[in-house]
């Protein structure tokens, strides 16, 4: 799909915040088989954060018993995790947080340093703080329209479909929970 149809469209449901994003200009488009590479490193990538979202989600309800061993083992978790992830952070430079609207089809990102209308390029988006290993994604650029700040729209190109899925429902869950937090704030305080 067009770059310039996917903004006008709306396609689909999409998420926003700021995420960190890194992009570099691609030389051609890529091979099938750096395709196949890319789309089951990105499933793994996805896979982790959903699994890093869930946790703590049901252990606060299930209070003692089975749940509090639960609990104690995501703690644990968690505490391996963050030691983990500043371990990487020393050795990796994670790029700067930008004003992202992110769907299963497309990207839209705001702010300086953005690649030409019409260039090839590959992301790199960071979805999850816990876990600095990124969501590389490669397209065409197109002229964005969601933000203040100049901005740019990214068409992925196509990915296969347990991918698409898995990236889908990430979209969903996020979009679903900033709704459900923009609603707690409108609802007055007893």
């Amino acid at each position: 799909m067009d770059p310039q149809q996917a903004s006008r469209a709306g396609e689909g449901v999409a998420c926003e915040g700021m995420l960190p994003l890194a992009w570099r200009e691609a030389a051609s488009e890529p091979d099938a088989l750096r395709l196949a590479g890319l789309a089951e490193r990105n499933q793994a990538v996805v896979r982790t954060v959903l699994a890093l979202e869930d946790l703590g989600t049901d252990s606060a309800e299930d209070g003692g018993g089975a749940g509090g061993e639960l609990a104690r083992i995501e703690s644990k978790l968690n505490l391996l995790l963050d030691l983990v992830a500043e371990l990487l952070d020393g050795q990796r430079t994670v790029p700067a947080s930008r004003p992202v609207r992110l769907s299963s089809t497309w990207i839209e990102w705001g702010g300086s340093n953005l690649p030409p209308i019409g260039a090839r390029v590959e992301v790199e988006i960071y979805l999850h703080p816990s876990f600095p290993r990124p969501l590389r994604l490669g397209g065409e650029i197109g002229a964005g329209r969601a933000f203040e700040t100049p901005s740019v729209l990214l068409a992925f190109d196509p990915l296969p479909e347990p991918g698409q899925e898995s990236l889908e429902r990430l979209i969903f869950r996020r979009h679903r929970r900033s709704i459900a937090q923009e609603r707690a704030r409108q609802r007055p305080s007893p």
